[in-house]
């Protein structure tokens, strides 16, 4: 004779259900919100941020555009025009996703950038910046379009990379130099920054003759544009 199943288990399983789509969606609503974010203004970003309203999802992507809207919101001039502690407030909830993002993923270089772009605003000795910057290069080494971001942060703090870091920033110069898509932004930034010019020329003249040739070519478009 089979065994009857207790009269709460329809009701049991019920509730199971429902809880399990009550937490996909949830999920589902997290997941979205970086996305939705998107086209806002520095001001409604900010604010989004410093209420903790906006919480990424599980994916990379969702980290992503929120660590990178954290970048982009603490390097806008509305924040950087505001009150200390309003500016604070949302440094503070940036540092909390971008450590969070490299602590569910560690090897997520594009974290590891963000999270140095936001201690370089408010870490006072360099010291989270520098490490932070050295993990985005260990983990992301050949990543053309996040070595340029990280070049220009770091060219923004060249004064206080350590060794380790100063070693980092010469191999991603010396990776988009050579490439079709980086070396267009380091002939410009030759052509811009006059204390750029003897740092990567050193390194340029360590190349091929043909990408010595390429960039010499390159800087010359450039400055003809400017």
């Amino acid at each position: 004779m089979s065994a009857r199943r207790p009269p709460f288990a329809p009701l049991f399983l019920l509730c199971v259900g429902i809880a399990s789509i009550a937490l996909a969606a949830g999920a589902a609503v997290r997941e979205a919100a970086p996305f939705l974010n998107q086209g806002l203004r520095p001001a409604e970003t900010a604010a989004s941020l410093a209420s903790g309203a906006l919480q990424p999802g599980l994916s990379r992507e969702s980290y992503q555009l929120i660590v990178g809207d954290c970048v982009n919101t603490l390097h806008s001039l509305y924040v950087r025009t505001r009150p200390g502690d309003e500016r604070e407030a949302v440094a503070g909830v940036c540092k909390r996703l971008a450590e969070q993002s490299v602590a569910a993923m560690p090897t997520f270089s594009f974290g590891w950038f963000a999270l140095a772009a936001i201690e370089s605003e408010t870490d006072e000795d360099s010291t989270g910046f520098n490490l932070a910057q050295q993990r985005s290069q260990i983990t992301g080494p050949g990543e053309q379009w996040i070595a340029e971001s990280r070049v220009a942060l770091a060219e923004s703090r060249f004064d206080d990379l350590t060794e380790a870091s100063l070693r980092g920033h010469e191999s991603d110069l010396r990776m988009l130099v050579q490439s079709r898509r980086g070396i267009a932004s380091i002939a410009r930034r030759y052509v811009e920054d006059p204390l750029f010019r003897e740092r990567i020329t050193a390194i340029v003249e360590t190349l091929p003759r043909e990408a010595q040739l390429a960039f010499v070519a390159e800087v010359k478009g450039a400055a003809g544009e400017s």
